[in-house]
């Protein structure tokens, strides 16, 4: 599972995570103990998934830098007009742009991610959004590390993390088997932060990882090789369309929230000047709905403002705003206090009503609520009859160990019947 997810391959080490949650009751119980609440998908998981995208906007015949926020420009002084100005009330003047955006020393404890301009892990990424995209990142980074996305993520390794090329859109992981972004939540329950407990540090020891013994043997499943983890948990989905298609993209990749940095890019001939527009949008990849936004930052306003001495730290205050929103949906909480069997029994049929394809995401789902007495032992076999069938429902409640990984074999990376699980209705459980 470690390397799985270690190695950006999500899906798989999900799978891996469910499967010894289902089949192993008590090394499972770690896994259980690292499900937690988010009130954005009214739903526990053991992650809030992250995707980012860009829709780049220039002219059919521009092909040099994007000059995002951060980039330096030989921005003309302003001086009495003469009846010849410059776009946007700079005068004209034929001035060079020289370089670009610096890059930046990287974020600390990041190996091979954005170290510098163009190339490189996350190029094409930093390249198209700089200053932004890198304080993105660490606002993303540093709430990983405080739990926000789950324990499950945050015991993740980041070291030996495969690079990212830049340009153009890599490829995206398999649909995460569990958290299918359509999956729906559960009505009628308080979705607000309950409170904030940080879980256990990472699980020793974890079978099934690909090359080790246990679930899984050697590797493979969907996924495998991909590169395109900026953190853990967070996926560059590179260049799109719109912002309709990346979030067709974002589910279809099993991500739950999706960033997407509108770029529009122009160049004044007259004084060589590159206007960079971006605003930041926050989608809600479920409902498909923009939730945040921030205002469109302008690379020459905010650079003559910093020249000038007068920013007001603009960026960070925009992202804040971003942020706070995220932080209602996708923090790791507690259970709701108002959460009650009943309404995970109207859940769990659902479910199992609507199941096709992989179902360990759901078995797993169904121990968790046992654990925490919210599914009964009856109805928990009930609804595993129903999903998987007498025979396989019966070997995972009473079998022995070596019966039960047989059973789960086949919907393992590489196994037979390993594809997603697709997105149950997100239509209100009743």
């Amino acid at each position: 599972m470690q390397a799985a997810l270690a190695s950006g391959r999500e899906a798989d080490g999900l799978l891996y995570a469910y499967a010894l949650a289902v089949a192993e009751p008590e090394k499972g119980k770690e896994i259980l103990q690292k499900y937690r609440w988010f009130g954005g998908l009214k739903r526990p998981a053991l992650a809030a998934r992250w995707g980012i995208g860009v829709v780049y906007t220039k002219p059919a015949n521009f092909s040099g830098s994007p000059m995002p926020i951060g980039s330096k420009q030989n921005i003309p002084q302003r001086r009495p007009r003469t009846g010849r100005g410059g776009d946007g009330g700079v005068p004209g003047g034929e001035l060079g742009v020289p370089g670009g955006y610096d890059g930046g020393a990287g974020i600390p404890g990041m190996p091979g991610q954005f170290g510098g301009a163009g190339g490189g892990a996350g190029g094409g990424f930093k390249t198209l959004t700089g200053e932004l995209g890198d304080k993105t990142i660490e606002r993303l980074a540093g709430r990983l590390e405080r739990s926000y996305y789950g324990e499950l993520l945050k015991s993740v390794p980041r070291s030996g993390r495969g690079n990212m090329a830049g340009g153009g859109a890599p490829g995206v992981p398999g649909g995460d088997a569990g958290y299918a972004p359509g999956a729906g939540g559960i009505p009628g329950i308080p979705g607000g932060d309950a409170g904030y407990a940080p879980g256990a540090g990472g699980i020793p020891g974890m079978p099934g990882d690909p090359g080790g013994g246990g679930y899984g043997g050697p590797g493979g499943g969907a996924g495998a090789g991909s590169s395109s983890q900026l953190l853990p948990g967070v996926t560059y989905l590179g260049e799109g369309p719109g912002d309709r298609e990346l979030v067709r993209q974002a589910a279809d990749a099993g991500l739950h929230a999706l960033l997407v940095f509108d770029i529009k890019v122009s160049k004044n001939p007259k004084n060589n000047l590159v206007y960079n527009d971006t605003q930041i949008e926050l989608y809600n990849v479920a409902t498909g709905e923009r939730i945040a936004s921030t205002k469109v930052l302008k690379n020459v306003e905010i650079q003559m403002e910093r020249d000038q001495g007068k920013d007001n730290d603009t960026v960070g205050k925009e992202l804040d705003k971003i942020f706070e929103v995220a932080d209602l949906g996708y923090r790791a909480t507690d259970l709701p206090a108002g959460l009650l069997p009943e309404h995970v029994q109207r859940r769990v049929g659902a479910l199992t009503a609507e199941a096709d394809g992989n179902p360990l995401w759901i078995l797993s789902e169904m121990r968790f609520f046992h654990s925490k007495q919210l599914l009964s032992d009856s109805d928990m076999q009930t609804a595993m009859k129903e999903l998987v069938g007498d025979e396989t429902a019966q070997i995972l409640a009473s079998g022995s160990a070596e019966d039960r990984q047989k059973a789960i074999q086949k919907w393992l990376p590489g196994g037979t019947a390993a594809a997603p699980q697709n997105a149950p209705s997100q239509r209100p459980f009743r």
